[in-house]
């Protein structure tokens, strides 16, 4: 049987949000603040690496690599000079290993060194 899942989101507005289907990991999960204070996070769904900005915004630090797209980063570490350490596993894409989205064909431990806005 497919497996059917949803996620809603709640904005502070009560604006309601649902999410599509999504493989298994949709949202973020590898979270650390910068020094700067920012919200840093690998995003499974956008495939990519995020900081959520004081003012609210949200930059993309990276989404590829030697330009193909990332796969589904999941956890990250920061040094304190500010270079960016993740995973980037297949679990994230709906087809893991068959996905057609994939780029990359492993999976590890990645670096990236953080660019200035």
């Amino acid at each position: 049987m497919a497996r059917r899942s949803w996620r809603i989101s709640v904005h502070e507005t009560g604006w309601l949000h649902r999410l599509a289907n999504y493989g298994r990991e949709p949202g973020s999960n590898g979270l650390a603040l910068d020094a700067q204070g920012q919200l840093v996070m690998c995003e499974h769904g956008d495939r990519r690496i995020s900081v959520v900005t004081k003012g609210g915004g949200k930059l993309t630090l990276a989404d590829r690599w030697n330009g193909k797209r990332l796969n589904s980063p999941n956890d990250l570490a920061i040094r304190s000079n500010g270079d960016i350490f993740f995973t980037d596993p297949i679990y994230g894409l709906p087809k893991r290993a068959e996905d057609p989205m994939r780029e990359i064909d492993f999976c590890g431990v990645t670096g990236c060194k953080r660019m200035a806005p």
